[in-house]
């Protein structure tokens, strides 16, 4: 054992690992080093063996932005660590690289893992639309380092060891009629640093748990401290009970796993782990399951986890009868966090089918460069328009007969009304539509704007391929007598005729300029300002900046599978930034920088690398199964955890915490301002 001598204070004692840990990462700098056993102190400058392992030496930094990042990332690990429960249910694994798949029971109905920590941490620091170069994530891991050694008696060697060693991390959980019992479990790359950690006087251990887990009891640490970090708090508050039945803490140190849950739980646990249990990864609906190759973050749930409920089992009888389970993995792309969510539906209330593949789609393209957001739908089929009628009405008397006779009556009365049919209206259709709302380069997006103050700055677009172009003519012929000519549009438009199309002109009043377009294969209806409207017909036509060109668009559609049954895009970036300059919302991000020196956006916003979110719907049949995957990049969720990552800069303290929110009280930022604002994100 070794021990430091910094200030006149003697540290120790510790491992040759831990002291070499130190001492790379800088932290042994004017130091002396002792051996157990042996008289006297060197500098560690002076050291024969340990010199070289100092940063000067190395001629490098100590740590890179991986390590700084495992840093902030940690913090979740020592909370799972000390038994504090965390949402990890956005943070999962590789599927069959899974590690602690294979030590939880195969009767587990609702799984959450990350694999791979550090590899999904590296992940994340080479998306292109998370700056990280705003962050100083380093500058948090020795508070919580110092958080750890006054809450748990450790040292600092110690703590930092448990952080580094961290590997993996998951939650396990099955469901018996409305009770659920499960575990938390942390994977480490070796058993040292708990070993130490437990070995504290916050630990007492208690009983063995099998053949290979000691359960051990944690005590609370009645504690305040001025300034109080809010790792300290957890730390300080996590606890368990003396009653055995209740949460435990179990260390499985052979196999350097850490689990904290319910007993009964962790006891199938240890019997996986003691070679007496089949394990979940083992299990055929596990490996039934659809896994992404590559995913840093994995959720699985089990074929039965809802059929314990009267309702649920119904539910599972229309479309869920006899499935795989449901896998989520999340994959952190360039582009930014891509969440797939793949099963396959089965039952009473759906058809038997067979989908002809789907186009690739071309016309989001085409669209113009200022396009906020868009819709697009592939609407090939190799369905005539009779066909597509019948097949309709045969599914809807599936389902309901009263539903398909008033559908099919329906449809009757359009023809009678119109002249002209579904049948005909289907045949008119191409390979896609898109429908997209454009914005004027130098418009803002404003909480509280209402729809007609955006008129002159928007467009609204329908672009529709053509498949029988006769049929589409007569179909414009139609909507410009039924709507405007000899309907309800006459009295608020001047409408004329405009090559195979026509233009309608508001006579007053906040109504958008209409013009309806036949261009070569492609049918436009488009609405808002006059000029916009021009902007968004020129780009459909080539002769104007489009969307295709966008490196962000591309980069956002390029993290998506090809062949999609529906395509959602929004212009994240350009909309956070716009949110982000609103009156309420500027004064708040002063105040924190004020406070903190720091502003917490660590999101790209502009540029090429801005970022962007999408959806993308896949479906496939066999028979009567059909399979889906749905792709959604930056969705709600891994938005606003990327968003936060800049506020791991503004608050060290629950003082600060406190501080900065009488801060933005004084500062009058109104609560239904903020809520109208963060209710318009995407």
């Amino acid at each position: 054992m070794w021990y430091l001598s910094q200030g006149g204070q003697q540290h120790g004692p510790y491992t040759r690992p831990q002291l070499e840990q130190l001492i790379s990462r800088g932290q042994a700098q004017g130091s002396y080093v002792g051996a157990e056993g042996q008289p006297g102190w060197v500098s560690i400058e002076q050291h024969p063996e340990f010199s070289r392992l100092l940063p000067s030496a190395a001629g490098s930094s100590p740590r890179g932005s991986r390590r700084a990042l495992v840093w902030g990332l940690g913090i979740l690990g020592l909370v799972l660590v000390v038994g504090i429960g965390i949402g990890l249910a956005y943070r999962l694994l590789d599927g069959p690289k899974s590690v602690l798949a294979r030590v939880v029971p195969e009767d587990v109905t609702l799984y959450m893992e990350v694999a791979d920590l550090p590899g999904a941490i590296e992940a994340a620091r080479q998306m292109d639309v998370v700056d990280l170069s705003r962050l100083d994530l380093e500058r948090h891991r020795e508070p919580t380092v110092e958080a750890m050694t006054e809450s748990l008696g450790i040292d600092p060697g110690t703590a930092h060891q448990v952080i580094d060693e961290i590997e993996s991390v998951a939650f396990a959980g099955r469901t018996s009629g409305s009770h659920t019992t499960g575990a938390f479990l942390v994977g480490l790359s070796g058993a040292g640093g708990v070993d130490a950690l437990l070995g504290s006087g916050r630990f007492e251990r208690q009983e063995a748990v099998g053949d290979s887990g000691w359960r051990y009891r944690v005590r609370e640490r009645d504690a305040e401290t001025k300034d109080e970090t809010l790792v300290r708090k957890l730390l300080d508050e996590a606890s368990t009970s003396d009653d055995a039945e209740d949460q435990v803490l179990v260390w499985f140190h052979d196999r350097a796993l850490l689990a904290w849950g319910d007993r009964t739980f962790i006891e199938g646990v240890a019997g996986v782990v003691d070679g007496k249990g089949k394990s979940l990864s083992e299990a055929e609906h596990w490996t039934a399951a659809s896994f992404r190759p590559g995913a840093q973050v994995v959720i699985y749930g089990a074929p039965g986890l809802w059929n314990e409920r009267q309702k649920a089992r119904e539910l599972v009888t229309r479309f869920f009868d006899g499935v795989p389970g449901i896998t989520i993995c999340v994959e952190l792309e360039d582009a930014g966090v891509l969440t797939t969510i793949q099963g396959e539906l089965r039952g009473s209330s759906l058809p038997e089918a067979s989908l002809s593949p789907a186009p690739a789609l071309e016309l989001p393209r085409r669209l113009p460069a200022s396009t906020l957001g868009y819709l697009a739908i592939p609407t090939r089929s190799e369905l005539s328009g009779a066909e597509f009628r019948r097949a309709t009405i045969e599914h809807l008397r599936a389902l309901d007969d009263d539903d398909a006779r008033k559908t099919d009556r329906a449809f009757d009365e359009m023809r009678q009304e119109l002249g002209v049919g579904i049948e005909e209206i289907w045949d008119a259709f191409g390979d896609e539509l898109v429908l997209a709302v454009a914005l004027a380069p130098g418009a803002r997006i404003r909480p509280g704007r209402e729809v007609e103050d955006y008129l002159d700055d928007a467009a609204l677009g329908l672009v529709l391929d053509i498949g029988d172009r006769d049929t589409m003519v007569r179909l414009v012929e139609l909507l410009r007598r039924e709507a405007f000519e000899d309907g309800p549009g006459a009295a608020l438009y001047e409408v004329t005729a405009e090559g195979e199309g026509f233009v309608a002109r508001p006579k007053g009043g906040p109504f958008p300029y209409l013009r309806v377009a036949l261009q070569d294969d492609r049918l436009l209806v488009v609405g808002g300002g006059e000029a916009m409207v021009g902007r968004f017909v020129d780009a459909v036509a080539g002769s104007g900046p489009q969307l295709g060109d966008d490196p962000a668009h591309r980069a956002a559609i390029e993290a998506l599978e090809p062949g999609a049954r529906a395509q959602l895009w929004i212009d994240t970036g350009r909309v956070l930034d716009d949110l982000l300059h609103a009156d309420e919302v500027v004064r708040m991000l002063e105040a924190i920088e004020r406070k903190t020196g720091t502003r917490p956006i660590a999101v790209v916003l502009e540029g090429d690398e801005r970022i962007g979110s999408a959806i993308a719907l896949h479906l496939d049949t066999d028979g009567d199964r059909w399979r889906y995957q749905l792709q959604i990049l930056n969705g709600t969720i891994p938005l606003g955890a990327m968003l936060g990552l800049g506020l791991l800069q503004t608050v060290d303290s629950l003082d600060e915490l406190e501080s900065l929110s009488g801060h933005l009280e004084e500062l009058e930022v109104e609560p239904t301002k903020m809520k109208q604002a963060l209710d318009a994100l995407p």
